[in-house]
């Protein structure tokens, strides 16, 4: 079969994007809010789990997806969904913008603007990048159902699926609604001849179903919410922290409250980004969006409104860029066409007609770079060479104690496939198994992970504070027992000690009992110790497997929508 060139362009497109995720997720280090959406997921397929506190269980099975086909987390493993939804993105932008434009060299053109953003690429981790590729396909099919109705239907469906993986896509309801009605306005059809406004019974009909749609696909998380609340007065942040129905279960975790202040300083911030890292993206996002807006007035709106609604919202209450990739997304559609008008202009005016490969060399180099200075950076990221050290370095059987002065998140992600307890819980069971005979007890090589207190290790000043003295205490206690074996400097700064213990045997299963972080199991072995667990029976029992097996057509669906994404692209 003869592959058409528009295909190879834009497979080749792809190639690149996933190629270039990859090096960075292998290199960029694993933050706090990350540690917690990459341990989650952790063997959460087969444990029952509708949803979770935090939310996106859509994200965090995919997520395990990625888990099972690597056999284990690595830096890339944990960023499979966005890897692989993200280098699929550009297709998915190449479509959209084949919708608007009708021209297929600048769709190529605004996928490759969007494959190679240095902004995109030093921001494609945790769920934001996965559920904003469903917004996009669900943004594509929504301006398909102008010309079919059914492609409402999956609109419905993929934006829902959106929202399972991150609840900020749910914000397009706002422009699809506003583009759904100023469109129905807009048609001679839906007036009498005294020019009064009627009702189309089909569309109707057509909506409804839409909505019933989104409904059903949303039913684990309703589902899920119901019975935490039922059972716990609890329900997900969500739900507790914008519908006020329920209490979020950790205590200490502070409510983000919107400011004008925060969103002009975000706002600003992520604008002097672009100028710098991204320059050629805002220059033709922002003329292809000047050029085009009128020729498809209602679509510009749309896109433009769904980006800077975002925006709006989220810069006004966190920081993270990555939440804010729908925006460039955007802008490499209109980038596409801008970048395009632009070569024509320059080719008619001054007779050169190489200014198209030159930007899109440029955007390149931009990227390259910003992938150099991720790599500059793996030797301070901790979370990465703690791993790489553990893997190399110390035996599976081996029992790894640490440090208290040490954040959770940070042992809990580097040992999370090995028998780790802190300093503190592994004084208590040696002392509750003291009585343990001899012949039940082995000798066992034992490490201890200890933070050198020149920074907080991965604390806040006030959390590391309060534990100080106690990690202190226990860290003379082991260095008395221990050799230094190695010293790590990796962001913060550690010593690994070793020992062998002669320990109960039984010490294994309360460590493996022990190993919770985020009031969840690690690596689901004990469902039952989750901070939301509940027990149902008889007929809610029914409605929970109900829900769970709607989880797993919705993960079916996601998965197929990479293929169905394709078919597309070869349908056009």
């Amino acid at each position: 079969m003869r592959v058409k060139k528009t295909h190879l362009y834009l497979m080749l497109i792809v190639v690149l994007a996933i190629i270039l995720r990859v090096i960075i997720a292998h290199n960029t280090d694993v933050g706090t809010d990350e540690m917690v959406y990459s341990l989650l997921p952790l063997g959460i397929i087969g444990s029952g789990q509708l949803n979770t506190i935090e939310g996106s269980p859509m994200f965090f099975y995919i997520t395990d997806i990625g888990y099972k086909l690597f056999g284990k987390i690595t830096a890339i493993s944990a960023r499979f969904a966005s890897i692989l939804f993200g280098a699929f993105a550009s297709v998915v932008i190449f479509l959209i913008a084949v919708e608007l434009f009708e021209d297929k060299k600048a769709a190529l053109i605004s996928a490759f603007l969007f494959a190679a953003s240095s902004f995109v690429l030093s921001l494609n981790f945790e769920m934001d990048m996965t559920a904003y590729f469903f917004a996009l396909l669900s943004i594509l099919c929504f301006m398909k159902s102008f010309k079919k109705d059914r492609y409402l239907y999956l609109s419905s469906l993929f934006l829902m699926i959106g929202a399972l993986t991150k609840p900020i896509v749910l914000v397009l309801v706002i422009p699809f609604a506003s583009v759904f009605v100023l469109d129905y306005v807009k048609q001679p059809q839906h007036y009498t001849e005294g020019k009064t406004l009627k009702i189309d019974k089909h569309l109707i009909t057509v909506l409804v179903i839409s909505i019933a749609i989104a409904l059903a696909a949303a039913s684990p998380v309703l589902i899920y919410n119901y019975f935490t609340y039922s059972h716990l007065g609890a329900t997900d942040y969500y739900f507790a922290s914008i519908l006020g129905i329920g209490e979020y279960p950790l205590k200490g975790v502070s409510q983000q409250v919107w400011s004008f202040q925060k969103l002009i300083a975000i706002s600003t911030s992520m604008f002097l980004y672009f100028l710098k890292y991204d320059t050629p993206l805002i220059f033709f996002g922002l003329l292809g969006g000047v050029l085009f807006f009128k020729r498809k007035l209602l679509n510009s709106l749309m896109l433009w409104a769904a980006a800077l609604l975002i925006l709006f919202y989220v810069a006004g209450k966190v920081g993270g860029g990555q939440h804010h990739i729908l925006l460039p997304a955007v802008l490499s559609i209109f980038g596409g066409y801008g970048l395009l008008k632009f070569g024509q202009w320059v080719k008619d005016k001054f007779s050169f007609g190489y200014v198209v490969p030159i930007i899109l060399v440029i955007t390149l180099v931009f990227s390259i770079v910003t992938i150099q200075k991720a790599i500059g950076l793996r030797d301070s990221a901790t979370t990465l060479v703690l791993r790489d050290f553990v893997v190399d370095k110390i035996e599976e059987e081996a029992i790894i104690v640490t440090d208290p002065r040490i954040f959770t998140g940070v042992h809990a992600w580097v040992f999370n496939d090995r028998s780790h307890i802190s300093g503190i819980e592994f004084s208590r069971a040696m002392t509750s198994l003291k009585d343990v005979p001899k012949e039940q007890r082995i000798l066992a090589p034992v490490y201890y992970l200890e933070c050198n207190p020149v920074t907080y290790c991965g604390w806040k000043p006030e959390d590391f504070n309060r534990i100080s003295a106690v990690g202190e205490e226990i860290t003379r206690q082991f260095k008395e027992i221990t050799t230094k074996v190695a010293d790590i400097n990796a962001g913060h700064q550690f010593a690994v000690h070793s020992t062998f213990i002669e320990v109960p045997m039984q010490i294994y299963e309360i460590i493996d009992q022990s190993k919770t972080f985020w009031g969840y199991p690690i690596g689901w072995n004990h469902p039952e110790r989750a901070i939301d667990h509940y027990e149902v029976d008889g007929f809610d029992k029914l409605v929970n497997s109900l829900g769970l097996s709607v989880l797993y057509i919705n993960l079916l669906i996601a998965l197929l929508s990479i293929p169905f994404v394709v078919y597309l692209v070869i349908k056009n």
